[in-house]
């Protein structure tokens, strides 16, 4: 975030707003996602 200059909140908006149209709820989630 510091690096973008962003702030953390935006992030995690960002984040979940990326989960929720994946439908999962977890970093590990769209990993196994994406191994398969």
């Amino acid at each position: 975030a510091d690096e973008l200059h962003v702030s953390m909140r935006t992030v995690e908006v960002h984040r979940a707003r990326v989960y929720a149209k994946l439908g999962v709820r977890s970093a590990a989630e769209v990993a196994t996602m994406l191994a398969t």
